[in-house]
């Protein structure tokens, strides 16, 4: 994908991740990759015999792993686009260095993103919630067997995946949906210096 070209570009470029911006879109483009090679083998983790998984033929293992894979990958992504937001904001409109930009906001952030989806993921593992989706494509944050939670006397009752609407909504659309909030009140502001 184009995200590895960037790593590789940045890590073998002389400046490497000298600047906050490299360190940002070091830290976007990872996360892609971590996504992106989860999406690719997805179809192929949930466990082999698995209701509405053709292709899959791995384990409860393998689905853990990937499902691991596309919640941290997909999350810090996010947060990745927000803090480049955060970063033009502030480079733009508060006219902060780079140096006071990494020690007053960067450094913070990066471990909050870290330590944030890797809590949701951890969390994941615990409550047996990587399952695969319905549509067989990947595992993710759902019940298992699909369907338990709306037709248990046809399909039975749920096995593993209690709280993954829970952690659906903590990870993926709460996270989305906060940083897109954010990104758009930092566009505004940073078109609005700009005209006026």
């Amino acid at each position: 994908t184009s995200s590895l070209a960037i790593v590789s570009m940045i890590a073998s470029s002389p400046g490497k991740l000298y600047t906050p911006y490299r360190r940002l879109i070091f830290g976007l483009s990872m996360s892609d990759v971590i996504q992106s090679t989860s999406i690719l083998l997805g179809p192929f983790s949930p466990p082999k015999g698995s209701p509405f998984a053709p292709w899959g033929f791995g384990n409860t293992t393998t689905c853990t792993i990937d499902g691991f894979a596309l919640i941290f990958g997909s999350t810090s992504a996010a947060f990745y686009i927000m803090l480049l937001c955060v970063y033009s904001y502030c480079k733009m409109n508060l006219k902060m260095s780079n140096e006071r930009f990494r020690k007053i906001v960067e450094v913070k952030a990066h471990l909050f993103i870290f330590t944030y989806t890797l809590s949701v993921c951890i969390v994941g593992i615990i409550t047996k919630s990587f399952n695969p989706l319905v549509g067989g494509g990947t595992c993710y944050f759902a019940r298992y067997p699909p369907y338990c939670g709306n037709i248990p006397e046809i399909v039975g009752e749920c096995t593993r995946g209690f709280p993954a609407i829970k952690l659906y909504l903590a990870s993926t659309l709460g996270v989305t949906s906060a940083c897109f909030i954010v990104v758009m009140a930092l566009m505004t502001l940073i078109i609005r210096n700009a005209i006026w």
